[in-house]
This record gives C-alpha cells, sequence and structure tokens, in this order.
C-alpha cells in the first residue's frame, strides 16, 4: 500500500514541476535586484552655455504611477551617500501621474519639450564635473523618501553597481540603452553598462528628448543584448525623511524606542535655546547609522595646560558616513554641553571637543561622562574613574577603560600605561627586611621565654570549698575503713584515763593517812 501511495505522490510532483515555469538566473554570484517601474533614461549637464539642462523619467510599468513628491537630487564625486542636494519636488501644485510607457521630463526652461511629453522647469543646478543624481520615491508608509534610481558618472559612487565612465571634459547628454531590438530599456543595476555618455554639440540647445520623439531617442545608442549585461549593486544612497508625514496607525515599521539602562531613570530635556512647543528632533542623516561612542577623556591636563581651556572629550564615529549631532548632548556631573545646529562628525574618524568650547569641566576624582541624544537618552558612557593624575587621559582600548600618559585628541587612542612607583618597591623590600627581624626577634624571645621556664608541672589551686568537700569525704572513708582501730584506741585512752584516775586517788588516800 505505501509503496502505490508513494509512486502516485511522484507522478503528481513531475507533473506538478512540468506545468510550472522555470526562470533562468545567471549564476553572477550577486542577487538579482528587481528594477524600479520609474527610471531615469536620459540626463543632459547643459549646452555650451552650460544652462539647457533636463532629466528625463520613464515608466517601464504596464500600470500608471503616482509621482507626485518624489525628488531628483545630486551630489560630487568626493559626498558621501547621504549628503545630496536638491535639484527639484515633482508636482509641488498639481498631482503627477505617469501612464505605463510614458515619460516626465524636468528640464529649465531654455529647453522646449516634444509634443505629447509632460514635465516641469527647474533651475540649472548640474555640470559636467563627476556626479551621481537620484530619483527618490515618497513612501508614505514609513514617511521616508527611498532611492528608486541612481545615476553615477566619473568618479562618483553611490550610483548602481560601477560608475558610467566618461571620456569628454565638457557638458554631456547621459542616456540609457537599449536592448537589441529598441523595445525596452535596459536596467541592470550597472550604471557603467546601462548608460553610455555622448559629448553635447555647441548649440544644440534643443535635444531630441525621449524615445517617443519623431527623431528617436538617444537611448538607442550603444544598444547591445541584454543578456550580454552583468548584474551590479542597488544605489546606497540613504533614505530621508519627509517633512509633515504621520506614520499610519498601528504601523509596525516604527522604530522602537533606544532601551536605557535600568540604573538609569529616563528623561526628556528640552535645549534651553529651542523653541518648547517643537521638542527635540533626531536629525534624518542619521536613520540607520550607529550612534557614536565615547573614546577618551583628559580630566586634568599637565601644566602649562589648563582645566579651562585643554580639558577634552573625544567621540568615535564609526560609520562610513557623515553623522549629525545637532541637539546632541555631553554631560560631566551637573555640567551639560548641547551640541549646535550643524555640528558633524567625519565617517570613521576622532573629534575632540575641549573645555574651551563646551564649558563643561571635568572632575579629578570620582568622574564619568555620558553622551545623550536630544532627547535625553544615554548613548555611550565612560566608566566612571578614581583619581585622574597630572597629563594622564581616560582611553577606551579593546573594550576597557584605562589610563594612559600619552592622550590623542583627534586621533587613534594610544595606551601608555603610568610607570609604577619606585618607593613602592623600597617600602615593599623594607617592609620585608624589618618583618624578617621582628619574626627573628620574636623567636629569639621565645626561645628564651620556653628556657625560662620550670620543668615542673605548675598546679592550679582548687577552691577551698572543693577542698573541704574532698576532706570530709577522705575523713568519713578513713573513719570507716579504720573503726576497728579507732575503737581500740578510744577504749585504750579510756583504761589509761581510768589508770590514772585510780593511781592519782590511791596516792592521795596515802598521803592522807
Amino acid at each position: 500500500m505505501k509503496k502505490k501511495v508513494y509512486i502516485v505522490l511522484s507522478i503528481f510532483l513531475t507533473l506538478s514541476l512540468l506545468h510550472t515555469p522555470l526562470q533562468a538566473v545567471a549564476d553572477t554570484g550577486i542577487p538579482t535586484v528587481v528594477p524600479s517601474p520609474v527610471m531615469i533614461t536620459e540626463v543632459q549637464t547643459g549646452s555650451a552655455s552650460g544652462s539647457d539642462e533636463f532629466i528625463e523619467l520613464y515608466n517601464a510599468s504596464t500600470s500608471a504611477v503616482d509621482i507626485t513628491g518624489w525628488q531628483l537630487r545630486y551630489s560630487n564625486a568626493n559626498s558621501q551617500g547621504d549628503g545630496t542636494t536638491l535639484i527639484a519636488i515633482i508636482g509641488t501644485d498639481v498631482q503627477v501621474v505617469v501612464g505605463p510607457g510614458e515619460y516626465y521630463v524636468l528640464h529649465t526652461a531654455s529647453v522646449p519639450l516634444p509634443t505629447g511629453v509632460n514635465g516641469q522647469t527647474y533651475s540649472a543646478k548640474l555640470s559636467s564635473a563627476d556626479k551621481v543624481i537620484g530619483l527618490f520615491a515618497a513612501n508614505t508608509q514609513t514617511c521616508q523618501l527611498e532611492v528608486a534610481d541612481a545615476l553615477a558618472w566619473g568618479a562618483a559612487e553611490h550610483g548602481e553597481g560601477v560608475a558610467l565612465a566618461v571620456s569628454t571634459t565638457g557638458e554631456r547628454l547621459i542616456s540609457r540603452a537599449m536592448s537589441a531590438d529598441a523595445a525596452t530599456y535596459i536596467d541592470t543595476n550597472n550604471n557603467a553598462t546601462d548608460f553610455v555618455s555622448l559629448a553635447v554639440v555647441k548649440g544644440d540647445v534643443t535635444p531630441q528628448l525621449a524615445k517617443s520623439s519623431t527623431v528617436g531617442g538617444h537611448g538607442m545608442q550603444g544598444a547591445v543584448p541584454v543578456e550580454a549585461m552583468p548584474f551590479g549593486a542597488a544605489s546606497d544612497l540613504l533614505p530621508m525623511d519627509i517633512a509633515s508625514c504621520e506614520l499610519p496607525v498601528g504601523d509596525e515599521t516604527e522604530e522602537p524606542p533606544i532601551e536605557i539602562p535600568d540604573t538609569v531613570p529616563p528623561a526628556v530635556i528640552r535645549p534651553a535655546d529651542t523653541d518648547k512647543s517643537e521638542g527635540p528632533i533626531m536629525p534624518a542623516r542619521n536613520a540607520g547609522l550607529v550612534a557614536p561612542q565615547l573614546s577618551e577623556l583628559l580630566p586634568n591636563p599637565a601644566k602649562p595646560q589648563t582645566d579651562a581651556a585643554d580639558e577634552f572629550i573625544e567621540l568615535y564615529n564609526s560609520n562610513k558616513a557623515i553623522y549629525e549631532l545637532s541637539g546632541f548632548m555631553l554631560e560631566s556631573g551637573k555640567k551639560r554641553y548641547v551640541f549646535p545646529q550643524g555640528t558633524m562628525l567625519e565617517p570613521q574618524a576622532f573629534k575632540a571637543f575641549f573645555s574651551a568650547d563646551t564649558k563643561v569641566s571635568l572632575a579629578n576624582t570620582q568622574g564619568q561622562v555620558r553622551l545623550l541624544d536630544p532627547f535625553g537618552r544615554i548613548i555611550s558612557q565612560t566608566d566612571p574613574y578614581q583619581t585622574a593624575k597630572d597629563g594622564q587621559a581616560w582611553v577606551s582600548a579593546q573594550g576597557t577603560w584605562q589610563w594612559t600618559i600619552t592622550p590623542t585628541p583627534n586621533a587613534v587612542n594610544a595606551v601608555k600605561a603610568p610607570p609604577a612607583k619606585k618607593t613602592a618597591a623600597k617600602a615593599k623590600t623594607a617592609g620585608a627586611k624589618t618583618a624578617q627581624s621582628s619574626s627573628g626577634a620574636a623567636k629569639n624571645s621565645a626561645t628564651q621565654a620556653v628556657s625560662s621556664i620550670s620543668t615542673e608541672p605548675k598546679i592550679t589551686p582548687l577552691h577551698p570549698g572543693v577542698l573541704a568537700l574532698v576532706g570530709g569525704f577522705a575523713l568519713l572513708y578513713g573513719a570507716y575503713e579504720y573503726r576497728s582501730d579507732v575503737a581500740n584506741k578510744i577504749y585504750q585512752l579510756r583504761r589509761n584515763r581510768a589508770s590514772r584516775r585510780e593511781n592519782r586517788q590511791s596516792l592521795e588516800g596515802r598521803r592522807g593517812n
């Protein structure tokens, strides 16, 4: 019976596999990234005058997409992934919906649009220098702007995959390549192969926009079979918070609050120089980043340095992106310093904040420093220290707080332990010698004391009552044991007494005669 069941199951599984469509995926070692329905298809940085710019968007899906509130932003080659500058916000006054297979173009006023292509104008901001342009989609479920597509060229980073190589030095036209049959745009998340770069001809102030152009889109140039395109990686441009956006009620994507140690009561701190009605705000650029850590203190600077100017508290940013400290606080005892707006920590760098600027004095004995976020929650704190010697720094090294005689503000911590005191060693040796001498003297005294003790046993006198009791028992025992002898003795004494009395009476009678 079991054999028949196994045969039926095998036939069923085989038929299921035959009717299930198979998807061939190239074994590149990199997960395939699902392309965004709206993508960047063409960018012109400007003509010879440098003011004729446009950015072309295309909806490659089969459904209409509402792109109202989406943003186009750029950053230079040496900027961090979250250091982007706004180019334009889509649909600031009207709702913008792009139908399937339709284009939407953002352009400067000097660039006309082809018939049937919708778009909006913006002020010129691009240049031919190495840049990355990001298309940020508005996600009202998370209240964040998330990267939908990104294009990087030259030495710029944070695009998709490898940046597009460019050889020309002037203004340029960058266009997305198309499949061999010119039916679809290529989107493999690799800028180096998804786009081609063309030089902008002087005087060409009306470039042909979009595939729907009567002349034909630039995207058709450099077309290669999509099968030959290597897959790349998605952009690492960081998401940003949407202003005045409220998360839906009961949204499970809301981040949990930072846990505070049980020994520290929670508190909400409002800086004195802010409007109490607004409350503290967490910088949006810090989303997804690890909080900075306290790394070094100098509580007691050595002369000629002074406590008022040369004490410092050092922080370390372990992220590969800038961390904003606006509204964060340093706390030492009852002293507190609030970082002003615009205070930044460079990526993977140490930064020392001196007492001359913070006006925070560090205790020389029994001290500790804390780093608080704008809401007053502790995100980092040093181990408490007892006594700070002149010129010694309290540093965190290999997970342990310890003293070093080489302070290193704004640099990697260098641990060099303070030297051991020689006087202590001498005192220890002298104490050992003294103890040895005392031990010898004590030994000699003990020997003398022993030699002076008598060999006779020392008898402790008994209590008189005990002696009397023992004596009484002894007399009673003797009287009982020698009762016959005592009786005979008494009898003899009586006879002798009677004889002496008779003799005395006889003698007196004779004298009377």
